[in-house]
């Protein structure tokens, strides 16, 4: 509602300012010879069915049925069942870790190794099951070896002794709480991306992404501060050439792998954890370090985009990211490979795939990216190739960042007559751009249970079909609701992540003035209103505001409890702010010209936080503007 928009200044006398995360895997290149080693069996199969679930520890697994047609070490039943962390279900996914994307119906050598629990993996990451025939062109460039049959065929002419797996192999004990076909949906085929694809939007408000390191284990001669400067340099690498900057949070012990950490809470809090040791056994042999994400989107956006869209490829959210390295491998005992590895892994929590799974890659684009699955071992460090730069460009543009907007809430006062203000029933609509000055917005999915949204330019307004009697109010963090529609704001050229309105509360107002009688009761200890007192427009406390005004802003209206700048410095802006409401923050060197900065913030608590830019001037004013 703009006519109510509350300007919070700071006095200028005081605040005038000087310018000042399929998991995937990096793998070292093994023979045929040393793959059939680390392997308790080596098989040819054709996959019959690959299907993804979550199980009772809240985290997605994938399992691959096998029709075993060959065996050259070890015996195995017929079918074997390949069990592995990540998939795609109908509402979240995580990304697939050390493992090739099977697929229903291929051809494969698969070299098999069996975990404590009975179930098979594969080891060396994607070169644990290369395709036998590869007649279709493949994601990830993946393609068959050559001559891999004849090769094992004149190593093992007969199946060799080993152990048989037929008695190790472990029965689906009910663990499956959601079981859905492995049917994923696809957004074109964007080169270098997981399928679907996905992207964190933080960078997109021009935000860091937070991380956290777990340092508790080292590769043998690397010391901590030599290993912390490594994860430095592998975040700066991409950050260099991309919207995605980073902001170290400290070393923490995850206590767990950092790919299950927060599973059981649905921790869906951003953060990039990178855990600098495989102490909790999560990496398979023959590999040197796995990094992945958790992503979700929302209903109605299972085709992407709930994650933006960027050059017409639609994303889903990327909720949390993560990195685990092998520090038992000799080869991480090279500082240059273990910050490439650390690079790499990287490279797949922010969203990229391989740039190629061919093991003999003769295209120098794809060989020489920081991003071909096997490790390099040219001392190149954490160097990113053309190939590298491309990619990332498609889920972070450096220049031209999607559009964003926030989450926004609404307590919708109804009466038995028409409210006299029913501007109180209203917001603004706005989306923020880092780059682009025009936006517009489009509603999407709206909810009509109880009521009807409809807008007028940048108003959005709720009508409730009659009066109700107050509601239990949802939390603006809980993703429950009366009423929602769906935001999204378009540049011309990229598409934000859409945002929610939702109705998280019904309010009854007896009087149609647009103060709900609760809040008027307790306030003025009676919900008529007194003239000059207690009515919409009246102001008892002197502060500036009127009670209308109190109330939209979360304020009291006997207390002169105006937003006040608390703290604030050369770098940092403090505020007193209303929880979940969204502030933006403008500058002005002459107090006459005001222009905004493109820092857009929706704190979570009474305490608002702006870093401020400098724009090279001598003198700075800045103000902040609460968003309706």
């Amino acid at each position: 509602m703009r006519a109510i928009s509350l300007l919070l200044c700071l006095p200028i006398a005081s605040f005038s300012l000087n310018s000042s995360a399929l998991f995937a895997a990096s793998v070292e290149p093994l023979s045929h010879e040393e793959r059939t080693q680390l392997a308790h069996a080596v098989c040819r199969g054709t996959v019959e069915s690959v299907v993804s679930y979550r199980s009772r520890d809240n985290l997605v697994h994938t399992k691959a049925t096998i029709r075993i047609t060959e065996v050259f070490k070890g015996r195995t039943p017929s079918r074997v069942t390949l069990h592995y962390r990540g998939g795609h279900l109908e509402e979240a996914g995580e990304t697939v870790t050390g493992m090739p994307e099977l697929k229903p119906g291929e051809d494969r050598l698969f070299f098999l190794a069996r975990h404590q629990a009975g179930h098979f993996s594969t080891v060396a990451g994607p070169d644990g099951a290369p395709i036998v025939s590869d007649s279709e062109p493949r994601h990830l460039n993946s393609a068959a070896e050559p001559g891999v049959l004849q090769r094992m065929r004149s190593l093992y002419p007969s199946p060799a002794e080993g152990i048989d797996l037929g008695k190790f192999e472990a029965e689906d004990n009910n663990d499956f709480l959601q079981d859905h076909s492995h049917a994923v949906p696809l957004s074109g085929d964007p080169m270098g991306l997981f399928l679907p694809p996905r992207r964190s939007i933080i960078p997109d408000r021009g935000e860091p992404i937070h991380y956290l390191v777990d340092a508790d284990a080292l590769p043998q001669g690397i010391s901590e501060a030599e290993a912390i400067q490594a994860v430095e340099n592998a975040l700066a690498a991409w950050s260099e050439v991309s919207s995605a900057t980073f902001q170290f949070e400290g070393i923490e012990s995850f206590g767990e792998a950092a790919s299950v950490y927060g599973s059981e809470e649905n921790l869906d809090d951003g953060r990039l954890r990178i855990q600098l040791h495989d102490s909790y056994d999560v990496v398979a042999s023959g590999v040197l370090g796995i990094g992945g994400h958790v992503y979700t989107w929302e209903p109605g956006f299972d085709d992407g985009g709930s994650g933006a869209t960027i050059d017409g490829v639609g994303f889903h959210r990327v909720t949390r990211g993560y990195v685990v390295i092998n520090h038992t491998a000799t080869s991480l005992q090279n500082l240059n490979t273990f910050e490439a590895t650390l690079c790499h892994e990287i490279g797949h929590a922010l969203g990229l795939a391989h740039s190629s799974e061919v093991q003999n890659e003769s295209d120098p684009y794809l060989r020489e990216a920081i991003m071909f699955y096997q490790i390099h071992g040219d001392d190149r460090g954490a160097t990113l190739a053309q190939w590298d730069k491309d990619v990332i460009e498609t889920v972070h543009p450096a220049e031209t960042p999607p559009p964003f907007g926030f989450d926004r809430y609404m307590r919708i006062v109804t009466s038995h007559t028409p409210l006299q203000n029913p501007e109180v029933n209203e917001i603004t609509l706005r989306g923020h751009s880092l780059y682009a000055d025009e936006l517009t917005a489009e509603l999407l999915h709206p909810t009509s249970t109880n009521g009807e949204f409809t807008r007028s330019g940048d108003v959005l307004a709720f009508t409730a079909d009659g009066a109700f009697w107050d509601s239990d109010g949802f939390h603006p963090e809980d993703n429950e609701f009366h009423e929602r529609v769906f935001v999204r704001f378009d540049d011309g050229r990229h598409q934000s992540a859409p945002a929610q309105v939702r109705v998280i509360q019904f309010l009854l107002d007896s009087h149609a003035n647009g103060l709900p009688d609760s809040w008027a009761e307790e306030h003025f200890g009676s919900a008529s209103p007194t003239p000059g007192f207690s009515g919409p427009h009246d102001d008892p406390d002197g502060d500036g505001l009127t009670n209308l005004q109190e109330f939209l802003l979360g304020t009291h209206p006997l207390g002169n409890s105006r937003f006040r700048v608390s703290e604030f410095d050369q770098e940092f802006l403090r505020f007193e702010a209303q929880p979940y409401h969204v502030y933006e923050l403008f500058e002005s060197a002459d107090l006459e010209t005001w222009q905004p900065t493109g820092r857009v913030v929706q704190p979570t608590s009474s305490t608002g936080e702006f870093h401020l830019p400098s724009n090279g001037a001598s003198r700075l004013f800045h103000r902040v503007h609460w968003l309706r």
